[in-house]
């Protein structure tokens, strides 16, 4: 007996008592008959088209940040350190990006006033963006 498996959607040949008495029962498989077949190569196309959209605006976004400068202003203390420190949130946020779009690889936060190069990864792509520390100005 042929039966497709939901979750992997595969074509598989099983034994006829197991499909029809645990796996079509279960809802793990269905019954590979002509329309379920052409609804599963269906799904399989919609899945594949999202996973090429998705990367497609993953690879653009990749290009919009590659060599940009943000500036972030932290309160100055003596020498280049600085009250405070920037970590991944505060660089998320002045990207205005989130954590599900964008990950921040960055060892430990920034402590120093000054320029910094961290790496974005944003789904397979990588890029560079500069982050400058500035003092704020004291009011």
């Amino acid at each position: 007996m042929k039966v497709i498996i939901k979750k992997t959607r595969e074509i598989k040949e099983v034994s006829f008592g197991y499909g029809v008495n645990y796996l079509i029962p279960q809802g793990l498989a269905l019954k590979a008959t002509p329309e379920n077949m052409a609804k599963i190569e269906a799904e399989k196309l919609i899945v594949t088209e999202k996973q090429v959209a998705k990367k497609q605006s993953q690879e653009n976004l990749s290009q919009k940040l590659k060599g940009k400068k943000i500036v972030l202003k932290l309160k100055k203390a003596k020498g280049k350190k600085t009250y405070g420190s920037v970590n991944k949130k505060d660089i998320l946020r002045a990207l205005g990006l989130n954590k599900t779009q964008a990950k921040v690889i960055l060892d430990k936060p920034i402590k120093e006033i000054g320029q910094t190069k961290v790496e974005l990864k944003i789904g397979s792509e990588k890029t560079f963006i500069k982050v400058e520390v500035d003092k704020s100005e004291k009011k």
